[in-house]
């Protein structure tokens, strides 16, 4: 039977006190429902509709059983605690309840000033003292939202039964749904009261917080008409508690959000993100412009519990908006066809990735609709740009009607030619990519690597250079080209153990380079993953370069930038590859730069063997899982080493070796492994020889000898294989010094000089160049010991040139102290 237009409204609006009353009390739900329907022209139709859905559900008018109600009621205690006081405030009366808690009205009590607030009471009665310490933190963190559209948070605090509470600003004002049919919007209007929503939960993503459970009720409008989002981050404290048992129920879940509006992944268990609430708005704005849900069997009420809610949203697709707004005879339902159809599908789909990836994005979209210009969301095209020129025109005299026509005109002419150009233009920025890319992965894991790192270098930025003017109008291309440069200049030289070729000038300017666009590309684009990562990327080398040059502080405060970036995009997507790796990679590089200090890096290893667990968690089968592990491992002998616990340094270094030598068994032509076994077997020498075991110091030592030999007749030019390869020889030569074997010493420190001799003019860090002056050290001594002058004098000499090469190196003890000391040698013989 077909229904008249009035009682499809009628309906509609029936069926929406029944999802009103879902968070009230039964005893409460007559006096809500009288309350409702006073005001609607057919009161008395409206009420029977509304008993009459209920009738429906239980056969009986009585005792309903209200679907979609708020899961675990019976833990609300029904006590009325009006008058009661709550530190400064005293409540006054209840005001609403739900599945969260119970709200009051409350005033200043201590008479310091007069205010009005709303109390809301937790339903988490009980709380542990970590809970509480949690609930504070998130707080704290909640209280500095600062914007109009936000209902603040302004205290909180617990209950003598245990029972945290938090008090917001009272909002006088209508459920943002009812404001806009009570005073019947225009759909131009409802999705300017939609704006200023966005411009509330992007303001807090700036500031890293979720709201979680975005939904009508928990928007207010003011009599001025101004939008008041409530709850932000309220979801976050319960869903916290709620995952602390390590279970996730339909109940459980259903108490961190309102099942009708929550997002797919939120049901699955998944941790909320940006992601999240771009959903939570996108169903916000359906319900206002199209007047029902997207899931027919939600709308239909054929899904009556949260289970058969989560499962209606999980399975069920998405409907056009303008179908369904068509269905319950909305008088929007011909605007909606389209641009605003394409939002909206963006906005509610199913899988965060084929969402808007920033509020911000949607809402753009949502501005350019109302200026009648092209969205984004659609695929862009001539006939489509021209159309929305003209459409923005309708109002232009006949001489300006003209101009548009031409303007149009010249609009196709110049798609033509555009399109043209920027085919080859695509053909050129592919070959840059792929050029550089390729020789990049190639460069950082097969021997023989230098040729290709010499031609790439020259070729890879005569290729970026050329691009680069573009990048100022295109921040997609200026993240490619900052990539591009970044990687260029891990080639040219970096902190790390990588390949490259000992230019510490070319790659500051390329650094220099990939910040410029990089905060050229931010300021487009502040909220995107991609360009956020890669400026924490670039933070985290920096840091490493400062390291090297034993700038400590600045070191780590670049470090700290590069884990707040990391961190921020994790926010906003927990599964995001690149950024949960780098992550535990740069906590791990910060317990590298405290170990360096000689200072305990307990606290930074464990951060980063955190990080590095989730991240792994996330994977399967990844070769990065053990590389990872692997790196925790290097960074607990470091620790070891700092704390003189050299038994436990060594027993970490065998189980790093056997690893090692297990990964290359199978990947044995993977050059990075074969750096790290390397520098495995300089670091057990090393400490087997702190423990006296100069017999396995020197079993090590060689065999660390032996592998980078090996290393360098496939790469004779490799600079990290060269300084690993120096260093090993020279605690060999400290062994044999140890163990009373004076020439021996003496030929394998000489080794060790030999073997630095053949980085040549290249560039190396400032603590490469300090162990090269500690060698200088040992053989002058041990020349000394065995009365060999020829080499003492040798020595000296080597030693003043490379002093006056790089003063800098002997600029403060012990270096100063070293140079002194074989100076006075030389005045001795």
């Amino acid at each position: 039977m077909n229904m008249t237009t009035s009682q499809n409204k009628r309906w509609l609006r029936a069926k929406n006190i029944v999802a009103d009353a879902i968070d009230l009390p039964k005893e409460s739900r007559a006096a809500f429902i009288e309350k409702s329907v006073a005001n609607d022209e057919d009161h008395e139709a409206l009420r029977l509709e509304v008993m009459s859905l209920l009738a429906e559900d239980t056969g009986s008018g009585s005792d309903v059983n209200f679907k979609l109600r708020a899961p675990f009621p019976d833990q609300i205690e029904d006590t009325k605690r009006d008058g009661e006081l709550l530190g400064a405030w005293r409540l006054k009366h209840e005001i609403g309840r739900g599945g969260m808690g119970v709200v009051y009205l409350a005033e200043r009590a201590d008479g310091a000033y007069q205010q009005q607030v709303a109390i809301k009471l937790l339903r988490l009665a009980g709380a542990t003292p970590n809970e509480v310490q949690r609930m504070t933190r998130e707080r704290q963190s909640l209280a500095q939202l600062d914007h109009p559209n936000i209902a603040h948070l302004l205290d909180g605090g617990q209950t003598e039964d245990g029972s945290p509470y938090l008090v917001m600003e009272y909002i006088q004002g209508q459920r943002i749904d009812a404001h806009c049919n009570s005073h019947q919007l225009t759909l131009r209007a409802r999705v300017l009261l939609a704006r200023g929503v966005c411009e509330a939960v992007q303001s807090a993503h700036q500031r890293l917080l979720i709201h979680r459970d975005i939904k009508p009720a928990n928007v207010l409008v003011t009599a001025a008409g101004q939008p008041k989002l409530l709850d932000f981050g309220i979801a976050r404290l319960l869903e916290s508690d709620a995952s602390l048992s390590g279970q996730a129920t339909h109940e459980t879940i259903a108490i961190a959000f309102s099942p009708r509006y929550a997002s797919p992944e939120q049901m699955r268990g998944a941790a909320a993100t940006v992601a999240t609430d771009v959903y939570g708005l996108g169903l916000l704005l359906y319900e206002l412009l199209a007047g029902d849900t997207p899931y027919q069997r939600i709308a239909s009420f054929a899904s009556a519990s949260a289970a058969e809610v989560i499962e209606a949203v999980l399975q069920d697709s998405v409907r056009k908006a303008s179908d369904v707004a068509r269905s319950v005879a909305s008088p929007h339902a011909a605007q909606l066809v389209g641009e605003l159809d394409t939002i909206l599908a963006k906005a509610c789909a199913k899988l965060p990735a084929e969402r808007y990836q920033t509020v911000a994005q949607l809402d753009d979209d949502l501005a350019r609709w109302l200026d009648n210009k092209p969205i984004l969301a659609r695929p862009q095209s001539w006939w489509y740009s021209c159309k929305k020129l003209i459409a923005r025109n309708r109002l232009v005299t006949a001489a300006s009607a003209i101009a548009v026509i031409a303007t149009v005109a010249g609009v196709i002419s110049t798609t033509i030619e555009r399109n043209v150009a920027e085919k080859r233009y695509a053909q050129v920025r592919k070959i840059a990519n792929s050029f550089i890319f390729k020789h990049h992965a190639a460069i950082h894991t097969l021997p023989g690597a230098q040729p290709i790192i010499k031609n790439m270098v020259g070729d890879g930025i005569a290729y970026l250079d050329e691009l680069s003017e573009d990048a100022k109008k295109d921040p997609q291309l200026a993240l490619e080209l900052a990539n591009g440069y970044r990687k260029l200049a891990q080639t040219l030289y970096n902190g790390r153990s990588l390949q490259n070729i000992g230019d510490k000038a070319g790659a500051n300017v390329a650094l220099a380079k990939v910040r410029v666009l990089l905060e050229q590309a931010l300021r487009e684009i502040p909220n995107d993953n991609e360009a956020n990562q890669q400026l924490a990327l670039l933070e985290s080398e920096e840091a490493s370069l400062l390291q090297e040059e034993r700038k400590y502080d600045e070191s780590f405060a670049r470090f700290k930038l590069a884990i707040a970036r990391f961190e921020g995009i994790l926010v906003r997507d927990p599964t995001h590859y690149q950024a949960g790796f780098k992550l535990a990679q740069t906590h791990l590089a910060v317990a590298h730069l405290h170990s360096d200090q000689g200072k305990p890096a307990a606290e930074f290893i464990a951060q980063g063997g955190q990080a590095t667990e989730r991240w792994a968690a996330q994977q399967k089968d990844d070769d990065n899982i053990e590389s990872m592990r692997l790196a925790v491992l290097r960074r607990q002998f470091s620790d070891a080493q700092t704390a003189k616990n050299f038994a436990l340094a060594v027993s970490i270094a065998d189980s790093e070796i056997a690893r090692y030598d297990a990964l290359l068994a199978n990947k044995n032509k993977n050059f990075t492994y074969h750096l790290h076994l390397q520098v495995a077997l300089l670091n057990r020498g090393a400490a087997q020889n702190s423990l006296g075991r100069y017999d396995d110091a020197i079993k090590s030592l060689q065999r660390g000898i032996e592998f980078a030999d090996v290393m360098l007749a496939s790469e004779p030019d490799s600079l990290t294989t060269i300084l690993r390869l120096a260093r090993t020889y020279f605690h060999l030569g400290k062994t044999h010094s140890l163990c009373n074997d004076p020439a021996s010493a003496q030929r394998t420190f000489a080794q060790s000089l030999l073997t630095y001799a053949r980085i040549g003019k290249r560039d190396v860090g400032l603590r490469d160049r300090i162990q090269r002056a500690e060698a200088f050290l040992w053989m002058g001594n041990t020349s000394h010991a065995n009365r060999d002058r020829a080499a003492l004098r040798a020595t000296i000499n080597e030693l003043n040139s490379f002093a006056s090469l790089h003063p800098e190196v002997f600029a403060k003890a012990p270096p100063a102290d070293w140079l002194t000391t074989v100076r006075a040698l030389a005045l001795k013989n």
